[in-house]
């Protein structure tokens, strides 16, 4: 029997990129499209942090994605 993700979810591939989900996937797109348009920029997908105390090593944490949002048309980044 083939273990399942608890939620349903399918992965998807977009630009040679495998989401965990067709939510994330899209979410991808609007990320793209908001690049294009100047609203975000250096996105980076599944960025990994390492998490430290006391110089010992307790985990490492995978996001989704991290990027620079343009939150006002009248400033600039």
């Amino acid at each position: 029997m083939r273990n399942r993700n608890k939620y349903n979810a399918k992965k998807v591939k977009i630009d040679g990129i495998t989401f965990d989900s067709k939510f994330e996937a899209e979410y991808y797109s609007v990320l793209k499209l908001m690049e294009k348009a100047g609203h975000a920029r250096e996105i980076d997908v599944h960025p990994e942090f390492l998490i430290h105390f006391n110089n010992i090593k307790i985990c490492k944490v995978v996001l989704d994605f991290k990027f620079l949002e343009r939150k006002d048309q009248d400033c600039s980044w």
